[in-house]
């Protein structure tokens, strides 16, 4: 059976794996790595929360029909990066 030295994507050391596409050494770095992910994903989102959110705020403050259909746009187009960038938002 053949074995590969990989470096662990999580802690950084060296392990001898099974397969060549490993990324971690072990369950617990393997769960480290995933939950550090989610928390990516979460700031993220959070983050686009946000400017949605103050988006909105002056949306509904614009008496300018113009400025309103820009915001609108605006808002769309973070939908969009938001369905791109977190996964969980296309749900």
């Amino acid at each position: 059976m053949t074995t590969y030295t990989i470096e662990c994507d999580s802690c950084g050391r060296p392990f001898k794996a099974a397969r060549a596409h490993a990324l971690t050494c072990s369950v617990t770095c393997r769960v480290r790595r995933c939950r550090e992910r989610q928390a990516a994903q979460a700031a993220a989102a959070a983050s686009l929360l946000h400017r949605q959110s103050a988006l909105i705020v002056r949306m509904t403050s614009a008496a300018d029909a113009a400025e309103r259909d820009r915001l609108v746009a605006e808002l769309d187009a973070l939908a969009r990066e938001a369905e791109a960038t977190i996964p969980a938002a296309a749900a």
